[in-house]
């Protein structure tokens, strides 16, 4: 199965296009280590009135610390097959290949957020955000950073360890970061959120998706920062 030829091109329909415009939707982005998926996860807790996009894949279930991912509620979990079929009849909103495997979120995972009347939320890469912002200008694109490089640094030798392996990832970890500050930087629509301390950062994201934003010149200051340190 080729799955570049079969994403290749994929656009939604126009009654989803429609759908998803009708959907408030929250974007989390940033660089690595700044602690997206913890911010997510108690923004998640702290409001029921938000839920989490559910992305689907092809990949088999992984197994996290002892714990399997669960399909329905990590990830819906599709047959290469499924997924195809799923593509054939414009069944997905967005669509990629990844790693050789079918990643994207799914025409009935808009339909179930729009049904249940919720804030949509996800923690998605930058070439992500643009996809649903050319799709939905309205959508909230909120771009999370450590406070300094040097703390930054300190979290990438942290993720593994071997220090060996973390520094070895170092320069393309590092690359990766320089190309999303530059965009965030780049991107008009983009609120910044600097996570020195993590209540205060989640208590900063959660304003934002109420409307409720301060501290931009301040963050988006040190995201400069950070992308002349990282040059």
């Amino acid at each position: 199965m080729n799955i570049d030829e079969i994403v290749k091109g994929y656009h939604p329909n126009e009654k989803l296009i429609d759908l998803i415009g009708q959907i408030d939707v929250v974007l989390l982005c940033g660089i690595t280590g700044a602690g997206k998926d913890t911010i997510l996860k108690r923004i998640l807790a702290k409001d029921a009135n938000i839920t989490r996009i559910v992305t689907s894949t092809t990949r088999p279930p992984r197994d996290n610390d002892g714990v399997m991912e669960r399909d329905g509620v990590d990830y819906y979990f599709f047959s290469k097959q499924q997924a195809a079929e799923k593509i054939a009849k414009g069944e997905y909103f967005e669509v990629a290949n990844v790693h050789n495997n079918i990643n994207g979120v799914t025409a009935d995972e808009i339909r179930r957020i729009h049904n249940a009347n919720k804030i949509a939320l996800a923690d998605i890469d930058y070439q992500g955000v643009e996809y649903f912002y050319s799709y939905h200008p309205g959508v909230k694109a909120i771009f999370v950073v450590p406070p300094s490089y040097e703390v930054w640094r300190e979290r990438m030798e942290r993720r593994h360890d071997d220090k060996k392996t973390s520094l070895s990832e170092l320069p393309v970890r590092k690359a990766s970061a320089l190309r999303e500050l530059e965009w965030a930087l780049g991107a008009d629509f983009c609120h910044f959120v600097v996570n020195d301390d993590l209540d205060t950062a989640i208590e900063r994201v959660y304003r934002i998706i109420n409307n409720q934003s301060g501290h931009e010149e301040a963050a988006r200051q040190i995201v400069k920062q950070l992308l002349e340190k990282m040059r």
